[in-house]
């Protein structure tokens, strides 16, 4: 049973070495490289609680559907929610953004990435998901708007 453990463990260990290995390797486009920027800024303002300024990047026409919500979500609805849980005294620490795979034809986009988050509630309490998720992007005039995600935490977060 030791052994098994022990090679499991390293099986993992390699298999991540791998991956890592591979996607530091991608060469991104230009194009791939401003809807990955996109992606990062959001993440940078929710971080630094400039929630209005991430939510920016986010069209009218938004419709997110995440693996914990029986139907999409508009913007609308997604503002409302964040902006519930900022008012309880919840708060961003840490969101880490994997890119695997991004793809632009002409002023549409779509950026599969892992998100690993830290968070902490309003009791105070830190809290950790981990999941994958897709995003759909449509170019207007110079900037990358959030048009639809899917995805959400993986059923091990907690």
């Amino acid at each position: 049973m030791k052994k098994t453990i022990i090679f499991g463990v390293l099986a993992l260990a390699a298999g991540c070495f791998a991956v890592n290995t591979a996607c530091a390797q991608i060469q991104w486009t230009p194009e791939q490289k401003a809807v990955w920027e996109t992606e990062t800024t959001m993440r940078d303002l929710s971080l630094k609680g400039e929630d209005e300024k991430a939510w920016s990047y986010i069209d009218e026409s938004y419709q997110g559907w995440r693996n914990d919500i029986a139907v999409p979500r508009s913007k609308e609805a997604r503002i409302a929610l964040a902006k519930y849980g900022l008012s309880q005294g919840g708060k961003n620490l840490y969101i880490e953004l994997s890119p695997v795979d991004i793809w632009v034809k002409g002023n549409y986009a779509y950026a599969d990435y892992f998100f690993n988050s830290f968070w902490e509630n309003g009791a105070g309490k830190k809290m950790h998901s981990h999941g994958r998720s897709m995003d759909v992007l449509m170019k207007e005039g110079d900037k990358w708007m959030l048009v639809g995600d899917s995805g959400g935490a993986d059923a091990t977060s907690k």
